[in-house]
């Protein structure tokens, strides 16, 4: 017989996991990382289940123990990220202008972008997800978008000649 506590913990994976599973990709530009990186936080998350289920958001406790792991994996590699497959590229075009955008931006700058723009987080749960001040978040997002805005400048004017 399963206790209720472990039937919290599964259906907080069930609800959370995709989602970051979904960050993680954003941020580590790989499949496979972003699945060790996710699996690695909620091995963490079963382990402290009892304590961290108590917070008033175990999200975020995940979060940032995903983006730990994303940051110590970003470190470890020596090679550039794989880029999307030319099948992936035909499938979707914008995908890969997307990917290759965010690939210009740091993992700071991609995590706060995603957490703030596709999950629409607010400065000060995303400045303690990433364990940083708002004001650090708040320069993340900036320079996030005065980057991508550059390219998308750019990437228009080539477009037009």
């Amino acid at each position: 017989m399963k206790d209720s506590s472990e039937a919290g913990f599964r259906e907080f994976f069930l609800v959370e996991y995709p989602v970051i599973l979904s960050l993680m990709r954003v941020v580590l530009r790989d499949q496979q990382s972003a699945e060790d990186a996710v699996q690695e936080a909620f091995t963490s998350l079963f382990v402290h289940w009892k304590k961290v289920s108590r917070y008033e958001k175990p999200g975020a406790w995940v979060r940032k123990v995903a983006l730990q792991e994303a940051g110590r994996t970003l470190r470890r590699r020596r090679r550039p990220p794989p880029m999307l497959s030319q099948a992936e590229a035909i499938a979707d075009p914008t995908a890969n202008d997307i990917h290759a955008s965010l690939k210009t931006l740091s993992a700071s700058q991609r995590a706060a972008v995603v957490l703030h723009y596709l999950e629409g987080r607010p400065v000060t749960e995303i400045a303690g997800i990433m364990r940083c001040s708002e004001s650090t978040v708040k320069v993340h997002l900036y320079r996030a978008r005065s980057r991508l805005a550059e390219i998308l400048d750019e990437e228009e004017t080539d477009a037009a000649r």
